[in-house]
């Protein structure tokens, strides 16, 4: 028979190893650092605190492109970095443009779709005056081409795009969603 101090002991074992493991999956990834530098960003939109990070690569121009890249359900702005091994970032070193990962209130974006009823969609937080805000700051410290503004997002961050696609296309070039679907009430044109 065990003894209940080794029991005990085994028990404590077990929990300090498990304490000791990293508390999420994004601890635990890494991605390849870029050439570029990140800047975290805070201001006040809507009444609300809002974050986003900016990756600027090194040999930014003048006039460069801005990718917008919507975490999905759940996650925040170094998840979707962290979701696409950092492509984003090694792609704006290539190519020269700039990222920027934003954070959804409650982890959360308010979308187009009606049925959803996460923190930010129960909240009516203003998504799209922040998106603003991302474009103007980006245009006054890097000097982006406003005609070349683009937006992706992965899952709920794809329903973002959408949302600012069918909201706000005056100030996007394209989207992207990387994942994300919806439906229609009935068929919409596509050009």
């Amino acid at each position: 028979m065990v003894s209940k101090r080794l029991k005990h002991t085994a028990v404590l074992s077990v929990a300090l190893a498990l304490a000791l493991l990293p508390a999420s999956a994004r601890e635990m990834q890494t991605v390849p650092d870029g050439t570029g530098r990140f800047m975290s960003n805070v201001g006040d939109i809507g009444g609300r605190s809002r974050v986003f990070l900016t990756y600027v690569p090194k040999s930014l121009k003048p006039g460069a492109p801005l990718l917008i890249m919507f975490h999905g359900g759940g996650g925040d702005g170094p998840m979707a970095r962290l979701g696409t091994g950092g492509v984003y970032d090694h792609l704006a070193d290539r190519d020269g443009f700039i990222v920027v990962y934003p954070y959804g209130v409650g982890r959360s974006w308010n979308t187009c779709r009606k049925a959803q009823s996460n923190v930010a969609r129960r909240w009516d937080v203003d998504d799209i005056g922040f998106v603003e805000a991302i474009i103007e700051q980006s245009a006054r410290a890097y000097g982006i081409d406003r005609k070349r503004v683009y937006a992706g997002g992965l899952s709920g961050g794809g329903l973002m795009a959408y949302r600012l696609a069918c909201l706000a296309a005056d100030m996007f070039a394209a989207i992207a969603p990387v994942s994300g679907s919806l439906k229609p009430a009935r068929a919409l044109p596509v050009e």
